[in-house]
């Protein structure tokens, strides 16, 4: 059996490109710890000449995000430099080898699994869509795109393709109030194929359900991902031995499982980078899972059943993308959250009352985008601590959501209303904010900063539950407000012309 030499810093993604085009040698990665420079011997099968990540030099990327958002961006000049760009994304990602399936059964229905190439997603059943944000966050952990901010130049590769590859990705449907965007691949891109690749398992039985224990045999695999409408929606765990025959696993999509559980031994899942258990029955996820050196992307929505989060959290520095969706059963976060500075996603943070859970931990987390969510303000324990959330650094946030307990479903819920009126005073979100959330708040009075004319982006306000607030304060000022939903503020009896200021 012939070896490779893999230096025990290098990662099981391919070279990356450097500056102008040209390949540099291998990143760094787990397989080792240290700085030494000693290779180890892997006897493994040979492994298969490896797609080369693009990693155009940061000049040239922000050369090309520019293009896309500037106003003359349909030059011919322009479009001839994108057209150029894009083409060596697609070239670099071209390369995928073929997995030799003679051993598996030949069906002519859409595959059990799918994979998702840099570029478009591998499957038989061509529209299957995908999220965008899942889209760039499966990119990250093929190791597809390595600049930094990744999911900001992902972003803009995705658009160049989406308007010069030929639109076999294209954008299907959009949700602006989530800021969500759905795609779908139409057909085969350039130099691509449409079977399975040696480090994406796609290609199973259709009728009858997945054998984990026949997936493991495949021990160079990269991705694996079950398509939704599978046939192993019955899956409530995974094998203990799984992780340790897939050790080059770098993403796991399990959501819409049974799976109740994962084995301690994902804790030596040393590329893991992506992991998708969406509605599921998880209860509790390992303690070991905070060992996962690479862990990037962590995606928990609509589980039911989820308790907790490790304790150790924190240890998981290299986490960029924990989504909880918005509505969880959790009472808080684990301590010291604000330990995880590259988080970029954080779709609900449950304030606690137990040391190292309060708002405060927000302080360094100045990444964050998109929609957050903030639960549990009930527990706030002082003006001191909204302050410390610094909102008003996180431009990045698009949504927020600020969230009080229900005092009429909860009986052991305790209100004060004069400190909610301070807290939320202080929880000033930033000016790009395009859409805000006020759930269940118990003072009498709106914050003043609701009516400034600094948010020239807000278009949306919900409030729902507000049920002591009286007066409704001056949103006639918001210069973009198109939307405004008034639910069960039942003690708004009047609004005059206090409310539709002039903004001239």
């Amino acid at each position: 059996m012939e070896q490779t030499e893999m230096n025990s810093q290098e990662s099981p993604s391919a070279p990356a490109m450097r500056g102008e085009g040209e390949l540099e040698g291998p990143q760094s990665s787990p397989l080792g710890s240290g700085k030494t420079s000693l290779k180890k011997k892997i006897s493994e099968p040979p492994v298969a000449p490896k797609a080369q990540p693009i990693q155009v030099g940061p000049a040239h990327v922000m050369h090309t995000v520019q293009q896309l958002t500037s106003k003359d961006s349909d030059s011919d000049e322009r479009r001839t430099s994108r057209a150029e760009f894009v083409q060596k994304f697609l070239s670099s990602i071209s390369s995928r080898p073929l997995l030799d399936t003679s051993g598996l059964p030949q069906v002519d229905e859409p595959s059990e699994l799918f994979t998702l190439e840099p570029t478009h997603l591998v499957n038989k059943k061509e529209g299957y869509e995908i999220e965008g944000d899942e889209l760039i966050q499966l990119w990250m952990a093929a190791g597809v795109v390595k600049q930094e901010p990744m999911e900001r130049f992902a972003a803009a590769y995705l658009s160049i393709i989406q308007e010069l590859a030929g639109g076999f990705i294209s954008l299907t449907r959009e949700d602006c109030m989530n800021a969500e965007k759905w795609y779908k691949s139409n057909n085969a891109g350039p130099g691509f194929s449409t079977t399975c690749s040696v480090h994406h398992l796609h290609k199973f039985v259709r009728d009858r359900p997945l054998n984990l224990d026949s997936v493991s045999t495949f021990s160079q695999t990269w991705t694996l991902l079950l398509l939704k409408g599978h046939k192993s929606s019955h899956i409530d765990r995974l094998p203990y031995g799984f992780f340790m025959s897939l050790k080059l696993l770098q993403a796991l999509d399990l959501s819409g499982t049974t799976l109740s559980e994962l084995p301690s031994s994902i804790g030596g899942a040393k590329f893991l980078r992506y992991l998708n258990i969406s509605e599921t029955l998880i209860q509790r996820l390992p303690e070991t899972i905070c060992w996962v050196p690479n862990l990037q992307t962590l995606k928990m929505r609509n589980c039911p059943q989820l308790l907790a989060l490790p304790q150790a959290m924190s240890r998981v520095t290299s986490l960029r993308h924990l989504d909880l969706g918005t509505l969880c059963d959790l009472c808080s976060m684990p301590p010291q959250m604000g330990a995880l500075t590259r988080l970029c996603t954080l779709s609900n943070f449950i304030v606690g009352r137990e040391l190292g859970c309060s708002i405060g931990e927000l302080m360094k987390l100045n990444n964050l985008g998109g929609r957050v969510c903030l639960s549990g303000l009930e527990n706030v324990g002082s003006v001191y601590e909204a302050k410390e959330a610094l909102l008003l650094c996180k431009q990045n946030i698009t949504k927020l959501e600020l969230r009080w307990a229900d005092r009429s479903e909860w009986d052991d819920v305790e209100g004060d209303n004069c400190k909610e009126e301070e807290v939320i005073q202080h929880l000033i979100p930033p000016t790009e904010l395009q859409h805000l959330e006020i759930i269940c708040y118990g003072g009498s009075k709106f914050p003043t900063w609701m009516s400034l004319p600094w948010f020239d982006k807000l278009t949306s306000i919900f409030l729902f539950k507000c049920g002591n607030c009286q007066l409704l304060p001056s949103l006639g000022r918001v210069p973009s407000l198109e939307s405004l939903t008034l639910i069960e503020l039942v003690q708004v009896k009047i609004i005059d012309l206090s409310f539709c200021v002039d903004t001239t």
